[in-house]
């Protein structure tokens, strides 16, 4: 079974300025020890019935103590390692918060399905779908604030590159959030996927990261659980 070479190195505000490695393991010293390749971070020090801990690694939330049933697992996120494909992957698991991606290279769209972007102030919502002759298009919804309407644009792979920004631009959005030229989705005839790009945008580009949705691990990537910021970096 291949195994990577590459560890993470976690940095951020959550973890009292200790830094974590994550290898195909899981965590370097987690409480769970289970070496299962997944590293659950939580909030509760619960433990099940056989008095392992349901988290590796918990989170210091203010006004967040646990709960007082026995079975609460207190999880938020996950990362684990994945045998088959070789890389890291991050699963949200709680619904009572948002992680935020905040895209600063390349992001691919890898499933069809519904992905929330924040532009600026601006959300924007993206699905990649498929049409029967298999030619992938998407269908990109701007919604705005206080505001019960919203703009529809629908674009295949032929009829790419999509800007988006305040001026000139395949979908003008008329915010002064929005930069002039702030980002473009291109398509790649390659992997046959559409890329998001943010041109070094003022008030940068975030993807919403919702329960259930999983993201990819790849280089230096930033989030931020709520209003705290960490920091994942792949090294050899």
């Amino acid at each position: 079974t291949p195994k990577t070479s590459s560890e993470l190195l976690i940095k951020g505000e959550l973890f009292q300025d200790v830094e974590l490695i994550i290898d195909s393991d899981g965590l370097k010293n987690s409480l769970r020890n289970k070496k299962d390749g997944q590293t659950f971070f939580g909030v509760s020090n619960q433990k099940d019935y056989k008095g392992c801990y349901y988290n590796d690694y918990i989170l210091q939330f203010p006004n967040m103590a646990n709960s007082y049933n026995p079975n609460y697992t207190g999880r938020l996120f996950d990362i684990s390692y994945s045998k088959k494909t070789n890389d890291y992957q991050l699963y949200m698991i709680n619904n009572s918060m948002y992680l935020y991606y905040i895209i600063e290279q390349s992001f691919y769209f890898e499933k069809e399905k519904e992905y929330m972007l924040l532009l600026g102030k601006v959300f924007i919502i993206v699905v990649q779908r498929e049409r029967e002759n298999k030619e992938k298009y998407l269908t990109i919804r701007i919604e705005f604030d206080n505001s019960d309407e919203c703009d529809e644009y629908e674009f295949s792979e032929r009829e790419t590159p999509i800007t988006i920004g305040r001026q000139n631009a395949n979908i003008c959005i008329d915010n002064s959030s929005i930069s002039k030229k702030h980002a473009i989705i291109d398509y790649s005839k390659h992997l046959r996927k559409f890329y998001f790009v943010d041109n070094q945008s003022t008030n940068g580009s975030i993807y919403i990261i919702k329960e259930d949705d999983t993201l990819k691990i790849k280089g230096d990537m930033k989030f931020k659980l709520n209003e705290n910021m960490f920091h994942i970096m792949e090294i050899p």
